[in-house]
């Protein structure tokens, strides 16, 4: 689903795992959200909550990438303005809000100079920015856009679509112990 501040459909987030257009997909597993995640806890918290954490962790809490944050990746791109060099885009998720100044609370910066549109873009369930990631809601996400001239910062294009985002609990879940010895032998 897509809703443009142009006619037609011009700007669009691609799943590169599916193809789908404004509709992605990150499995559920070990970390509900991105905020919860030790990476984002920082260095004197995790050393003592990933100890924990990962010490009562039932077997079946381990994904098939570890206890890795879950994420699914895509890629922005505009039929009317073509990808090349000295050219960013700015995408700002305007499902969390802005602050007092009006900026968006989450947002990615990306070059957007490749065939495929811009950078690749790491999807993830969050509350609040990462560097890393872009945090996304289950639900309709409203991102703003803007394909800028990096030389002149110009804004060329800017607009708004709808990111639709599911997060089934699907078979990234080990099951037995049966399945965690499998594990263990394919890692």
């Amino acid at each position: 689903m897509l809703a443009s501040s142009g006619k037609g459909k011009t700007a669009e987030i691609i799943d590169s795992k599916t193809g789908n257009i404004n509709s992605i997909s990150i499995n559920y597993c070990v970390w509900s959200s991105y905020d919860h995640h030790p990476e984002k806890k920082g260095l004197i918290t995790n050393s003592v909550w990933v100890p924990l954490k990962v010490g009562l962790a039932p077997i079946t809490m381990f994904t098939k990438n570890g206890l890795g944050m879950e994420y699914s990746s895509g890629n922005f791109i505009n039929d009317e303005i073509k990808p090349q060099k000295n050219r960013t885009v700015i995408l700002k998720n305007l499902t969390f809000g802005t602050d007092s100044n009006n900026v968006a609370k989450v947002f990615s910066i990306r070059k957007y100079d490749s065939k495929n549109g811009s950078d690749k873009i790491n999807f993830t369930r969050g509350q609040t920015h990462s560097n890393k990631y872009f945090i996304v809601r289950n639900g309709m996400n409203k991102i703003n856009y803007e394909i800028i001239n990096d030389k002149t910062n110009f804004v060329i294009k800017d607009g708004v679509i709808e990111l639709f985002v599911t997060s089934p609990r699907g078979k990234c879940m080990i099951d037995s112990s049966l399945d965690f010895i499998e594990y263990l032998q394919s890692s």
